[in-house]
């Protein structure tokens, strides 16, 4: 049986995208050009999250940093990386309640909430996501009406 398997590596990826000239970097140092201060960087599932993390920032560096007053596309230069740090972002992605189901349920609906049936049986065609419908970004529009506000996940200012 063939098997590929994928290595992700933050600390290449941070020098391939020029964060550092090391690709041996620790990974504290890069994670401080993104202003994240990394907690138990020994512990091997949080340095895991942390390479993870790193690859994601570095890999979208361009896409979310660069700006005609940032050139060089560095982190907490301007814009919403300026007044909000990477950590307070990270906090609320990992602290907010998110719509899964509770552990153990085989039926569930996303779209109400209900353990009693799914999304495809749905009788709820009535709900419409103020948030979503709010969105500048029109594919959140487009779906305001596929859940209720309670279950968007999408309801915090950092994705929209």
């Amino acid at each position: 049986m063939d098997t590929t398997i994928a290595m992700l590596d933050g600390q290449v990826i941070a020098e391939q995208v020029n964060i550092t000239q090391n690709p041996y970097a620790d990974i504290d140092y890069i994670l401080k050009q993104f202003y994240i201060s990394p907690t138990d960087s020994e512990n091997c599932g949080n340095t895991a999250a942390y390479a993870t993390i790193v690859s994601i920032l570095c890999a979208l560096r361009k896409h979310l940093y660069q700006s005609p007053l940032n050139t060089k596309s560095k982190p907490g230069q301007y814009g919403q990386s300026s007044s909000k740090a990477t950590q307070a972002v990270l906090n609320g992605l990992t602290e907010r309640p998110t719509p899964a189901p509770p552990a153990g349920t085989e039926v569930y609906c996303h779209r109400c909430g209900n353990e009693d049936h799914d999304v495809t049986d749905c009788p709820n065609t009535n709900f419409i996501c103020s948030v979503c419908l709010q969105s500048p970004i029109p594919w959140k529009r487009e779906n305001a009406s596929s859940h209720k506000e309670g279950l968007c996940v999408f309801r915090h200012k950092i994705f929209n």
